[in-house]
């Protein structure tokens, strides 16, 4: 969340309650994830409304530019924001939580990359390859399709499930076995096309990071107890992970 707060350069001290806002977005029901995403917009209503007389290099500056060239509308701006919000701080850390979750199920991984550091760039494609954070993208078709022998018509809205895809027996070999090696085609946990993440270069660095400052330090992680999965359709992953670092 500090990673993503910098990238709008937003104030530390708002980490910890858009933190708490954006699990709310993804993680509470009914009322609970409205009022939470309201706030998120009135927070990011007002920031943009004070940000236009400010010179700030960053994200914000950049979609604030598109305005002023007539390609986005304000309401175009607040809903990327709360888009980049709620992905920077969710699917990043699902995807953190469950690389240590897999390695501690997949104990001879981690004593691979221990060996071969330089598996360090493949290991985190297989991570958000692996833990899948998005659960599902939609889309809505615009001409009529025919896709693996069902008719599509025009107009219809398409949900592509993301973990699916990324366990396609015909693209991935052997799709459900952990591999920090694996020289697969790319996965779809970034999104695929025009609509490929914004912040999938950020994700990456941070998965790597985690892996190189825990390499020298951890012989291997043992789950204390199961892992609780996330109750949401949205995103994929774990609200808690007990794990003792050896």
């Amino acid at each position: 969340m500090l990673a993503t707060c910098s990238s709008l350069s937003l104030p530390e001290m708002e980490t910890d309650r858009l933190c708490a806002l954006t699990d709310g977005v993804l993680t509470e029901e009914g009322v609970g994830a409205i009022a939470a995403r309201a706030e998120i917009f009135a927070y990011f209503r007002k920031l943009v409304e004070a940000r236009k007389d400010i010179a700030i290099d960053d994200v914000v500056a950049a979609m604030l530019s598109g305005v002023s060239d007539g390609a986005l509308s304000t309401d175009d701006v607040v809903l990327n924001l709360l888009s980049l919000l709620v992905a920077g701080n969710e699917t990043s850390r699902l995807a953190l939580t469950g690389a240590v979750v897999a390695f501690a199920q997949h104990p001879d991984q981690w004593d691979r990359l221990r060996r071969c550091r330089e598996l360090i760039p493949k290991a985190v494609d297989e991570i958000l390859r692996w833990t899948s954070p998005g659960l599902h993208v939609s889309r809505t078709v615009l001409q009529d399709a025919e896709i693996g022998g069902v008719n599509i018509p025009s107009g219809a809205t398409v949900a592509a499930w993301l973990p699916a895809g990324n366990r396609d027996p015909i693209v991935f070999d052997e799709p459900h076995i952990f591999d920090v090696g694996r020289n697969g085609r790319p996965h779809l946990s970034m999104g695929h096309g025009p609509h490929h993440c914004i912040g999938a270069a950020l994700s990456r660095v941070e998965v790597a990071a985690l892996l190189d400052a825990t390499l020298d330090s951890v012989e291997a992680f043992e789950l204390v107890s199961p892992p609780r999965y996330t109750n949401s359709i949205t995103v994929s992953g774990f609200t808690e992970a007990l794990v003792r670092l050896h």
